[in-house]
């Protein structure tokens, strides 16, 4: 028996994981950023930040692409936050509700006989519509999104979900890092991640299992 279904409570981030919905939302953060004026190469910039730290909220990053990337005037630097915040949502919207599911997901899930949650770095209120628009709610105990920090969702799910051995799936350095803050067991998911790599790197130096393919 593979050893995620040895564990009574599997914590799932989504992007990349549930829903190959990575390169969807980092090319909605493209045309946001670009939408808003600014230049092909300072969208590139925040492109790449946002690929490289996949995992942390869209709040993260775009306050990162204020602060540290794009050419931004203090004074008018919460407007332009926040209007890159909305077209993102926006975009994401128009083109998140079609992103397949990972291939063996399904399959995968209906073997898990205890408990599932999700806890990802997507806006919460736009991933529970999206969960529940797709018939995909039922399968959760809880679906937990930003603004809250991963690190503070997946606390939240182990003290609300009883348990006895919980695991975190996921398929960036964010994901790893919300499970060795709340002390349990991580498995990277890494044919959709964005740092497939640096994941397989990191489960060779941690010692954690890293999977290509969903187990059946």
């Amino acid at each position: 028996m593979h050893p995620l279904f040895e564990y009574d409570l599997v914590i799932f981030d989504c992007d990349g994981v549930i829903l190959d919905a990575n390169q969807l939302k980092i090319a909605a953060m493209e045309r946001a950023v670009l939408k808003h004026g600014f230049s092909v190469s300072e969208a590139a910039d925040c492109k790449q930040y946002f690929s490289e730290n996949f995992g942390k909220s869209r709040f993260h990053h775009v306050r990162y692409f204020v602060e540290n990337i794009l050419p931004v005037q203090p004074s008018s630097a919460e407007e332009v936050y926040q209007s890159i915040i909305d077209e993102f949502a926006a975009q994401c919207r128009e083109s998140y509700a079609d992103a397949p599911i990972t291939p063996g997901f399904e399959v995968m899930l209906n073997k898990l006989t205890d408990k599932k949650a999700v806890a990802s770095g997507s806006e919460q209120q736009e991933l529970r519509a999206l969960f529940a628009n797709r018939g995909m709610s039922q399968h959760y105990e809880n679906i937990l999104g930003s603004p809250t920090a991963k690190n503070d969702n997946v606390a939240t799910l182990l003290a609300e979900i009883p348990h006895s051995r919980a695991v975190m799936v996921g398929d960036a350095v964010a994901d790893y890092e919300a499970a060795q803050a709340n002390g349990i067991d991580f498995i990277a998911y890494v044919p959709y991640s964005n740092v497939p790599k640096r994941m397989k790197a990191l489960a060779a130096e941690q010692n954690f299992p890293c999977l290509d393919e969903w187990p059946r």
